[in-house]
Parts: C-alpha cells; structure tokens; sequence
C-alpha cells in the first residue's frame, strides 16, 4: 500500500527549502540517510534527478512534485516526503509554489513498479482535501495519520510486486 512507501520516518515537515534545488538536495541527503544508502552519494542521488530535471520539471501543478532519480540497482522503490509550509519555486506548470515534494529513487530493474508508484503518489496528492490536511500537519506523525486515513478512505492502493 501507499502507506507503506511513505512510512513516517520517510517524512520531514517542515522542509525548510530556499529553492527547489535546495529542496531536491535536502531530500536526497534525507532518502540517503533513512534508506542506508551506502553505495551512493548524495551528489549521485542529485545528479539523477537533475537530468530529469533539466529535460521537464517534476512540479505536477497543484503544489505538488515528484523528482526522482534511477539507481544502478537495489532492493526495492524507496522514497521520502517533505512538506514546504511556505511553498517553493519548482519551474510548475501552473506557475503556483509546491508544497508536497515527494521523491522517488527506482532501481533501473524495478521500472514497471516505478510506473505504479508515481500513478498512486499522483492519485493520493492531486485530492485536494489530501493536500490541505497534509499542510496543516506539524508533524511527520501527522503527515503519515493524514496519509493513512485518506489511503483507508479513498486512495487504498496496492502496490504490485
């Protein structure tokens, strides 16, 4: 389930971000350090993303962004969230600041479940009532309840091996 991608101590509130890239940067250390990433730098984790970065942005629009980066290989998708009270310039489509970054690293081996898990982060965050519940959270504990309660309610998705 979705829940389980984003457990609580996979959440920083709040991320107190300069710029996007001060954001994806404190996000990547963040996902290094919660996944014991021993193999990669930080500098790997943002180099990554930057290339994807550079060829279209990962704001979804709506306060939303989802960078992610490609691994050689690992276990498993791993991933973070961090919520940006005051939003941040992340090049959106609608031109409005994000607020909701959630950053995924897929070894290059899982790709199809990378597909899935970007297709069920998008359906959790794009409601709007999700969104504005995770804003008022102060807490990562309150991130995950906010994320937990809506997964029960209206996003329960599972995750296919």
């Amino acid at each position: 389930r979705i829940v389980e991608f984003l457990q609580e101590e996979y959440i920083v509130t709040p991320l107190e971000a300069t710029d996007k890239w001060d954001a994806i940067r404190q996000l990547a250390a963040f996902l290094k350090r919660t996944h014991g990433l021993t193999e990669l730098t930080v500098d790997d984790l943002v180099e990554s993303i930057e290339e994807r970065e550079k060829s279209i942005s990962t704001a979804m629009g709506s306060g939303v962004a989802i960078p992610h980066a490609k691994l050689p290989s690992g276990p498993d998708i791993m991933g973070v969230m961090g919520i940006c009270p005051n939003g941040i310039d992340f090049d959106a489509p609608d031109n409005k600041p994000v607020h909701y970054i959630i950053m995924i690293a897929t070894p290059r081996e899982h790709q199809q479940r990378h597909l899935q898990v970007m297709a069920a982060v998008a359906r959790m965050i794009s409601d709007t009532n999700t969104r504005a519940k995770l804003l008022v959270a102060k807490t990562p504990a309150e991130v995950y309840e906010a994320i937990e309660v809506e997964s029960k309610e209206n996003y329960n998705y599972f995750l296919e091996d």
